[in-house]
Order: structure tokens, then sequence, then C-alpha cells
């Protein structure tokens, strides 16, 4: 499995710019090359590119490639971010394949190395990339074309795609059920509000769940056997989180912000 950010359109030397025309997936030394990978039954994973509010606008290659996973950007709220860039590809296939978190995403300072926000496809694609590796070990018989297919048929635009958002946001636990023949069941529970500032509270009654909450870097923070349906946040630092609930023998994920 590969993950790659680096996209290419324009250059400083105009001579060697690629035109619009050229994002077919067969024009371009690295879509090619791409291809060849694919051949071999790795499973590429590319961002879409950060084109979106410029004047280029389209994804950049080898996202274009038939055989690569192009994923775009949205934020937290999943709409669409600015510069995720827009398909198809300029023979007409769907692109991006989906969109993940990338606006407003915590990443390691490469100087402090301490977290900070971002934004960029390069940080929703290896997001969705890490989701895929899990998923793939699940179903290690099944060839990197069917572990794509079942992500994008679980995406929740898959009937009706868009030049930005692709096939949608990938719902990993409807793929999982699609490929394992498992009875799917959409999660049932919520929370809210979200931003929230003191009180968060879980819906429907959750008592005698068990709630952990992690860090965006995935450092477990908070564990509890819940009496009630609400947790007191009110002291967590301000942020991004991820709430895993234990319902019924299942393990169920939603993110949220602390105010």
């Amino acid at each position: 499995m590969i993950n790659t950010s680096l996209g290419y359109s324009e250059y400083d030397n105009a001579a060697y710019n690629y035109r619009y025309s050229d994002m077919d997936g067969a024009t371009s030394f690295i879509a090619r090359g791409a291809e060849i990978a694919a051949s071999k039954g790795i499973l590429l994973v590319t961002s879409a590119g950060n084109s979106g509010n410029k004047n280029w606008k389209y994804i950049t290659t080898p996202a274009d490639a038939k055989s690569v996973f192009t994923v775009g950007a949205v934020d937290a709220s999943k709409t669409i971010a600015p510069f995720s860039s827009f398909g198809p590809t300029a023979d007409g296939r769907v692109k991006p394949d989906v969109v993940g978190h990338g606006q407003g995403v915590y990443v390691i300072d490469h100087v402090s190395g301490l977290p900070r926000l971002a934004n960029g496809t390069s940080f929703s694609a290896p997001i969705i990339a890490g989701a895929m590796a899990c998923f793939w070990q699940a179903f290690p018989a099944k060839s990197s074309t069917e572990i794509m297919d079942a992500i994008r048929n679980s995406s929740d635009r898959y009937a009706n795609p868009s030049d930005q958002y692709g096939y949608g946001i990938p719902d990993f636990e409807l793929a999982f059920a699609t490929l394992s023949n498992a009875k799917y069941s959409k999660q049932m529970f919520t929370i809210f509000p979200n931003p929230v500032e003191n009180i968060l509270y879980l819906a429907p009654d959750t008592a005698a769940a068990e709630v952990t909450i992690y860090s965006i870097l995935g450092e477990q923070i908070w564990h509890a056997t819940l009496q009630q349906n609400t947790i007191d946040v009110s002291k967590f630092p301000a942020g991004m989180y991820v709430l895993q609930i234990d319902i019924d023998g299942r393990s169920h994920v939603k993110t949220w912000i602390k105010k």
C-alpha cells in the first residue's frame, strides 16, 4: 500500500505545464507509473490536490490515474473544503473517489514537534489510507480493487457523485458489512451539542455503555462506564476528540469538538 501527496499540474517553467486534457490517467509519467504499481496489486491512495480555489482548479496527476484511490477534503462538519480540487478526469471519470477530513485537522509541526491545525488533501488522504489499511487487514484475501470498490460503494454520495465530493464520505462499517455479508446497523446514537462547551449529551440513553475518549493523536484520555447519558467535558482543553462507545458488543466512533 502506498500513500502519496505530491501532485503535478503547473511548473515554474511553463514549458513543462500539464493541461487539463492531460489529466486522463494515461498521459503523465507519474500516472503511468501508478498504473504499473497498481497492476502489481499495490493499493495507491493519493491526494486530490489543493487547487479548488485556484486558477488550475482540477485534480493533479497522479490523482487522475484509473487505478488510484483519490481523496479530497472536507471539514469536521462534512462540508467540502474550498481548496479541495475538482474532478472529473479529462476523460470523464469520477474523481476524487471519496473525501476525508482535511480542513482543520491536527498535525505535528515539523519544527516545534507540537500539534497544530492544518489544511490540505495531504492530510485527508493519509487518514483515509490508514482506515483502508485497517479495513484490508479484515479481508486479506480481497484484491486492492475489491477493497477500493467496497469503500466507494459505501460512500454517502455514491448514487449521485459530484465533481468535488466524488462519491462522498465513506462508511467503513457499511463496507465491512457488505464484504462480510453481515447485517448492517447504522450507528443509532448521536452526541450533541457539537462543538460543546460543558456537557456532552449522548442519545438515545446510553447508560451502562463503555465510553472511551481519545485525543486526535490517538492518546486515551478518559474512560468510564456511563451511569447516565451525559459527560462533563468542561475541564477538557479546547480541540478535537474521538469518542468510542461500546454497545451490545459493537464499537462505534464519533468525533467531537471542545470549544
